[in-house]
């Protein structure tokens, strides 16, 4: 049952100052329809406001486009206001306690009009809410809300490898994943020849990159550092590098022409770094600063991961003070972030556990998350060295991802599946569903490999088979 253009026109004649003689005669005028003036009298006794009262600037309600998919975001309500409405008339019938048809005109034309405030909002996601509970039962988790909580089943490690995982001075994915494509396969072994140099100047303008961004790379040609950084922190993560690793190491700062003196400075820089980290994870408020940047990236809020992961990396958080100063300063900043770019007011809470509370998400507690991190570092799980070489390929394969920006493809795991893996298209995005069987590896893989294969001309459904036949290549390859 959708709300009748007449009755939309009525109470947009009543917002306007009409009386009910003259509604009556532009509604005969406009639609052909002769209205009682009783019924055009009872549409000036809205129960909206009634509705609306109960909500403050804080109701759950107001979090649930964030928390939940399948709700629209506050900036969205408008254009979607029609089919919404529509879909809840139909439930006055079914819902108990549910609002008057009357009551959702009147909440229609106010969001239509942009008149709707904080209060309208939060009533319409409740009832959203109470049709999905009825008709679907269908909460599934926001995509930064089911990040936060994968990152969340071991907080210190997932900090340490997205630290780690910080690529933001290699790549020139910003301003052209082709070029940032054509500079890595030049580079690939950290030296440029003259007619390289001169090939890369010729391609950066005719892909408008920054001239002198791209001097500065050129004048230190090491598009590996990043790459071969990594590999060696995961090697010193443990804070001990054995005979074995540091001969692997030398093999492949030789492969990549990398510097011994470089090498060196990047293993100690490992070793200090995972000795620091050991002495601060015994500190509350480092982990609060754990947990600041798991938020932050989850929400995709870059400048705060980026600021604390340079510190982290720079050997910056050598005191408690240092700590209680870079807390303080990043939860100030990551309060202001979700205001700003997500809706969420926490702005008078005083904790990043406040904040986890608002958001109804549950996470582990310092002491709890400490002593789960000293068991699993304690298990016999240190890496040979294939993993190591398995590892650090994929390293390189997770940069290209990172960089290339793949924002046409979904990934979502399932348990639901009757084969390792389901490829298909959701909305104007190519959905791959996969199983816990399928290692995100061969996923990351995947992408990486039909990016390198792609056109820009390809067809979607040529793109949905293609990924369809990497995979199972990739599948047959791992078996």
């Amino acid at each position: 049952m959708k709300v009748s253009r007449h009755n939309k026109d009525i109470l947009k004649l009543i917002d306007q100052g009409f009386d009910d003689n003259e509604i009556r005669s532009q509604i005969m005028k406009k639609h052909g329809i002769h209205l009682e003036l009783s019924k055009i009298n009872s549409k000036r006794k809205s129960e909206l406001n009634d509705f609306i009262k109960p909500f403050l600037k804080d109701s759950k309600e107001l979090l649930y486009p964030i928390l939940y998919k399948g709700f629209p975001n506050r900036n969205n309500i408008r254009e979607k206001i029609d089919q919404i409405i529509y879909y809840l008339i139909d439930s006055i019938d079914i819902i108990k306690d549910f609002p008057s048809e009357k009551a959702l005109e009147d909440l229609q034309v106010t969001i239509e009009k942009g008149l709707n405030t904080y209060k309208h909002d939060a009533f319409l996601y409740k009832l959203i809410y109470q049709h999905k509970n009825i008709y679907s039962k269908d909460f599934e988790d926001a995509k930064e809300i089911s990040l936060l909580k994968s990152l969340l089943s071991d907080p210190f490690k997932n900090f340490f490898d997205l630290c780690n995982m910080n690529m933001k001075h290699i790549s020139f994915a910003e301003e052209s994943t082709d070029f940032d494509h054509i500079i890595r396969e030049v580079c690939r072994d950290n030296i440029i020849t003259k007619t390289e140099r001169l090939y890369l100047e010729e391609k950066a303008k005719e892909y408008f990159i920054d001239s002198n961004k791209l001097e500065r790379y050129l004048d230190n040609p090491f598009f590996g550092y990043e790459t071969f950084k990594i590999f060696v922190d995961q090697i010193c993560e443990d804070g001990i590098v054995t005979d074995i690793e540091r001969k692997y190491i030398i093999e492949k700062s030789d492969q990549y022409n990398v510097p011994k003196a470089k090498m060196e400075e990047m293993i100690n820089l490992g070793l200090a770094n995972s000795s620091l980290f050991s002495k601060n994870i015994k500190i509350k408020e480092f982990y609060d600063i754990i947990l600041i940047y798991i938020l932050s990236y989850s929400f995709d809020i870059k400048n705060l991961t980026s600021y604390i992961s340079e510190r982290f990396k720079l050997g910056k958080f050598n005191s408690e003070q240092e700590i209680l100063l870079t807390k303080s300063f990043t939860l100030e900043e990551l309060k202001i972030s979700l205001l700003r770019d997500h809706s969420i007011n926490v702005d008078e809470l005083e904790s990043v556990d406040q904040i986890f509370k608002k958001l109804n998400i549950s996470y582990v507690e310092f002491k709890q998350a400490l002593a789960r991190h000293n068991i699993n570092k304690n298990e016999p799980s240190k890496s040979t060295i294939e993993q190591q070489k398995l590892s650090f390929d994929t390293i390189q394969e997770k940069i290209y991802i990172g960089s290339l920006k793949i924002e046409d493809v979904e990934i979502i795991k399932s348990n639901k599946l009757s084969r390792l893996f389901d490829v298909r298209f959701l909305g104007s995005k190519i959905c791959i569903d996969y199983s816990d069987e399928i290692d995100e590896i061969i996923l990351v893989k995947a992408l990486s490999v039909l990016h390198l294969k792609n056109s820009k001309t390809i067809s979607r459904v040529s793109l949905l088979k293609q990924i369809n036949r990497v995979l199972e290549q990739l599948l047959h390859e791992r078996n």
